[in-house]
């Protein structure tokens, strides 16, 4: 939870469960700023100022968000709801980009006129601005990228973006049209390695020499970076950061501003989740320890199993043993309901255990299965401040026809 794998001991996790109950979610607020101060110190020190943009749908606790902006950040949006919540917390308009698709013409239409920036996913998002800038082109300009594909070695097929001549083709028509600023550039690949850096480079690099002689004023990479652990942030980022800058020199854009959207770099590390174990049974070659959350808080969209855990016994140090292998259970029906396996330890009833690394996307596609989605709670000096107490059970069902 500090970047140095530290977890807080187990008289502090009673007290919060004493008031939150069993599980909950924990966030170190100062993890959060290393990653960030990270990034930007080493794409700063390879290719000057960058511009940083959280990413919302990694995880849209408003804490965090807050935080996010505190720390000099603009706000990556990808729907109505997440504008609201960037608006509602204070996020200029100049300083929201709203990226995603799908979007109504009400959002993209808002959003232009107040002067954030757009991102146009194919025809359909161009038609809406199209619109907007017909309407509008003597009182204010659209100013937005356009999204290119981009095929990586570990994803070849990307979902999002238009093919690099349907690019070029719609930013030559978007460019003679009145009222529209085409900034620049922008992709989104789930594919978070150094080889999927250099193919971003590379393919809207291409783009990019097709629309603008000098290169765009803005290249919005996305967020090409992964989880990394705080304490070896430099090791991490610093070849991300080498190769943006070798690919700008290589093409002469002097004067193009780089823009990142990091969200699971920045807040992967600082979130982990705190549950406490129930029950401990004996199985044929296992110990299973039954805790009161599960794999949908951990990791709800990808059920990793191999994430770092901690283990807070309640008294004196973890107790290891050779005896059988430890399986975290989770606390629902489902048989695959597995939050980590194969750890050598002596777990009791009372203990409590730490799952590190799970804030991103954890709480954003947290759910009411079974029970009301977990209180979050983030550590405020020797502290702790509740940023989302436990729905209640009329508040889950809220919206239905009881």
């Amino acid at each position: 939870m500090d970047g140095t794998g530290g977890s807080p001991p187990w008289q502090w996790l009673a007290a919060v469960a004493g008031e939150h109950g069993d599980g909950f979610y924990l966030i170190d607020p100062a993890a959060a700023r290393t990653c960030i101060g990270a990034i930007r110190q080493q794409f700063g020190k390879a290719v000057g100022p960058v511009q940083l943009a959280y990413s919302y749908k990694t995880n849209h606790t408003p804490a965090l968000c807050r935080l996010a902006r505190e720390q000099g950040m603009s706000a990556e949006v990808a729907s109505a709801q997440e504008l609201w919540l960037a608006r509602s917390i204070g996020v200029p308009d100049a300083d929201i980009i709203l990226t995603g698709v799908g979007r109504g013409p009400d959002v993209v239409h808002s959003a232009l006129a107040a002067g954030s920036l757009v991102v146009i996913d194919g025809q359909r998002d161009a038609d809406m601005v199209i619109e907007f800038a017909s309407r509008h082109r003597e009182e204010t300009v659209a100013h937005v990228l356009l999204r290119v594909a981009v095929p990586t070695p570990a994803a070849p097929a990307p979902r999002l973006g238009m093919q690099p001549d349907e690019a070029v083709a719609l930013g030559r028509r978007l460019m003679d049209m009145p009222g529209v600023d085409v900034l620049g550039l922008h992709c989104h690949n789930v594919d978070r390695s150094l080889p999927g850096m250099r193919a971003r480079l590379a393919v809207l690099g291409a783009v990019g020499q097709e629309l603008w002689p000098f290169g765009p004023r803005l290249l919005d990479l996305g967020s090409p970076l992964g989880p990394f652990d705080p304490a070896h942030a430099e090791d991490h980022i610093a070849p991300y950061a080498n190769a943006a800058a070798s690919a700008l020199t290589s093409l002469g854009w002097a004067d193009t501003h780089l823009i990142l959207e990091p969200g699971a770099a920045i807040v992967a590390a600082a979130v982990s989740l705190v549950a406490r174990v129930l029950d401990v049974r004996q199985q044929p070659g296992r110990a299973v320890a039954t805790i009161a959350a599960s794999i949908l808080h951990s990791s709800p969209n990808t059920r990793r199993v191999d994430l770092p855990v901690q283990h807070v016994p309640a008294s004196g140090p973890p107790r290891v043993t050779g005896a059988d292998p430890v399986y975290l259970a989770g606390s629902t029906l489902i048989d695959g309901d597995w939050l980590a396996i194969d750890l050598p330890w002596s777990v009791l009833p009372g203990d409590f255990v730490v799952v590190q690394s799970v804030g991103a996307y954890s709480i954003s596609l947290d759910n009411s299965f079974i029970d009301p989605p977990l209180p979050v709670v983030i550590r405020d000096g020797a502290g702790w401040a509740t940023v989302r107490r436990r729905p209640s059970f009329e508040e889950s069902f809220a919206g239905f026809v009881l």
